[in-house]
């Protein structure tokens, strides 16, 4: 199949309406789209997350699970989620309490850590 124009690298530069020099690859980018930067970052924040929540007991991971919408569902009310689980909301503030209090203890061991 015959080419009507020849290649042209994303790296040409292409002087825009106004002037300016730029390149086919800046105005083809998806600004809305992540870069693979930052979706390799989400990716392992999203790993470190499921990880440091497997330390959590069932209640307080299903609670902090709810209570934040980790997975992709609404975010509950401290009281919404207690009481999914059954508990009065200073029970529910307490087993967050602990909860957050176990991620951060375990966040700074990790950090502390050499790799």
């Amino acid at each position: 199949m015959p080419y009507l124009h020849p290649p042209t690298s994303l790296e040409a530069p292409i002087e825009t309406e106004n002037g300016l020099v730029t390149s086919l690859a800046a105005i083809a980018q998806d600004s809305e789209m992540p870069s693979i930067e930052e979706q390799a970052g989400r990716q392992i924040a999203h790993e470190a997350l499921q990880r440091a929540l497997e330390s959590l007991t069932p209640r307080e991971h299903h609670l902090l699970t709810r209570r934040y919408g980790l997975r992709g569902d609404q975010r509950l009310s401290l009281r919404a989620a207690g009481e999914a689980l059954g508990l009065t909301k200073g029970q529910a503030q307490a087993l967050e309490a602990n909860a957050l209090h176990k991620l951060r203890s375990q966040t700074s061991a990790d950090r502390r850590e050499p790799v």
